[in-house]
């Protein structure tokens, strides 16, 4: 049995050893400046160019005392407009990043929100990007562009496949042994909004033609993987040991996408119960158009950010989430 153990423990080496060796030659040989490794993994992207590259970046340079930090999927840097919020007189910073899901906000708050970095941290909770089917796509998203090592690898392992494997490696290769800013394929990246300073990314127009209703996500049958639940909250835990204040927040959402699972309403709300954090729930905000306030079935347009920041500033206000500004 030894033996066979072994032999078992020797192949899987060799494998590896051919493995990385095979993927390292992929990432050298480059056609037209771009690794052959992109044209077998086109997932493999880059880590420069997109959103989550600039926002950290920018975020690692700002050295003004912060006092917010958003963290969310797109909802997230598409909803929260610090510009806004520095008008009001407050400092924040946004680190909402495409399909964020709670582990995702875990591996952002365990590796960039050491204790005192902020006040307070407002946790967009999308409904979606609590969903298992988002989880895959946001960590890719993280593991692709997230700065540090230790960032790199958690994302990848979220994951939980080969494709993971293969980003730690790029990475490793791009960042650490070639140092290399590797091109991108800039439609991979597309989100449709324009990155407007820290990690804010900006839709100036609503919908046009006819509205996708069609599209439309079904909140109600959406609910929270078990896993994504134990990160969330994992997630508020680590942020209150960091001496954080946590507001749990929903964006608003079109008049025809407003119906929210049962299910996932009273997770949220036992979740902001047990762990003593407010929840607010804009989902079905009174006053917002669907054609002026909304840029697609599910996110906000520039007039909305607006809108809606006009009615959170207030209320963070009065939950003692932000002080009072003569």
């Amino acid at each position: 049995m030894k033996r066979y153990i072994t032999k078992a423990v020797i192949f899987l080496a060799g494998f590896w050893v051919v493995y990385v060796a095979a993927f390292t030659l992929l990432y050298v040989v480059k056609i037209n400046k771009e690794p052959i490794s992109f044209r077998f993994s086109r997932y493999l992207g880059s880590k420069n160019g997109d959103h989550i590259t600039r926002s950290f970046k920018d975020f690692a340079e700002d050295t003004r005392p912060l006092d917010a930090v958003v963290l969310g999927s797109s909802h997230g840097y598409r909803g929260y407009d610090p510009r806004i919020f520095e008008q009001a007189g407050y400092h924040v910073f946004n680190l909402g990043t495409n399909a964020q899901p709670a582990s995702g906000s875990y591996n952002i708050a365990k590796y960039f929100l050491p204790a005192g970095k902020t006040k307070t941290v407002l946790f967009d909770v999308y409904i979606s990007a609590k969903e298992g089917a988002a989880s895959k796509e946001g960590n890719l998203a993280l593991a692709r562009s997230i700065p540090g090592l230790g960032a790199i690898v958690t994302a990848a392992s979220n994951m939980g496949d080969i494709q993971g494997i293969n980003i730690v490696l790029h990475r490793i290769l791009a960042d650490y042994l070639f140092h290399e800013a590797v091109s991108y394929d800039p439609k991979y990246f597309d989100t449709g909004a324009s990155y407007a300073g820290n990690g804010f990314a900006e839709t100036k127009s609503g919908v046009s033609g006819v509205l996708p209703i069609d599209k439309a996500v079904k909140t109600t049958d959406i609910r929270i993987d078990a896993s994504e639940r134990k990160h969330f909250e994992q997630c508020i835990a680590l942020l209150q040991t960091r001496g954080f204040k946590v507001v749990l927040i929903n964006h608003p959402a079109p008049s025809y996408n407003t119906g929210v699972s049962a299910e996932w309403l009273s997770t949220i709300q036992d979740v902001a119960t047990a762990y003593h954090v407010p929840f607010l729930d804009y989902h079905a905000a009174p006053g917002f158009d669907d054609r002026i306030h909304f840029c697609d079935q599910n996110h906000l347009s520039q007039a909305g950010v607006e809108k809606f920041n006009a009615l959170l500033i207030p209320a963070l206000i009065r939950l003692g989430a932000l002080p009072p500004r003569p």
